[in-house]
């Protein structure tokens, strides 16, 4: 899962790992850089949750879900499955990996 090899965790090991990302999230929001209409790069902040009476999160990962799918992976299949999967999601992370919204 990105920069954390969760190979070996068990399902609860995960899911605190994407309930801390979740917290930090909450507390920092995501910071973005894009290009303007002369090319130049605009930094700006998306908070994770509204400022409204009462907050909502606007941003969160489903700890239950990515912690079952993340042990999962490599886990299930044939053995030439169990091999190429992890593979294809580090060299072609894609469509394959669909956000829920």
């Amino acid at each position: 899962m990105g920069d954390y090899n969760v190979g070996g965790f068990k399902v609860q090991d995960v899911k605190n790992l994407v309930e801390n990302f979740n917290n930090r999230l909450s507390r920092d929001g995501l910071e973005f850089t894009a290009l303007d209409a002369k090319n130049q790069p605009v930094n700006f902040k998306i908070n994770s949750i509204s400022a409204g009476d009462p907050a909502v999160e606007i941003i969160r990962l489903d700890s239950d879900a990515v912690s079952a799918e993340a042990v999962k992976m490599g886990r299930t299949g044939s053995l030439l499955r169990q091999f190429w999967e992890p593979i294809k999601i580090y060299f072609f992370p894609g469509p394959h990996l669909k956000a829920r919204l």
